[in-house]
């Protein structure tokens, strides 16, 4: 049976190993890596409902996630009203599993930081396994 890992995790491992590769140059490896990041990258980072840009992840860390991205904000109305940009943060936490820091230029929407941390951390958290058959990950 196939390991089960929170996406965070299998990011994470993702990156360094294609850091490894690179290092090493391991030029099979180093794109198949890459490719399995932004399969997990699109298939289960916030994408849609006000992430309407999606989720990008920086592999430049490996001690840490960076994980750009835009919430498409709405006025009273109901009508778009522009877009924040954030970074988002992920550090590994003894006790919490990780912690996740939120920057950007909220003004007077710092409800919307912490939706976008709250949602980040669900999508995060969330745990994948390896399907043989499709050569992706998928929820178990």
């Amino acid at each position: 049976m196939a390991k089960e890992r929170k996406v965070y995790q299998e990011l994470s491992a993702r990156i360094k190993a294609r850091q490894n590769c690179i290092d090493s140059g391991n030029t099979e490896w180093e794109p198949k890596h890459l490719a399995i990041m932004e399969d997990i990258q699109n298939d289960f980072l916030p994408s849609g409902s006000g992430f309407d840009r999606g989720s990008i992840v920086n592999t430049r860390h490996s001690d840490k996630l960076v994980i750009e991205t835009a919430y498409h904000v709405m006025d009273d109305n109901g009508m778009y009203d522009g877009w924040i940009d954030a970074v988002v943060t992920v550090k590994p936490s003894l006790i919490y599993g990780i912690e996740i820091s939120v920057r950007g230029t909220f003004g007077r929407r710092q409800d919307i930081k912490e939706y976008i941390a709250e949602t980040l951390e669900e999508h995060l958290t969330a745990t994948i396994i390896w399907d043989d058959g499709t050569k992706r990950y998928v929820y178990p």
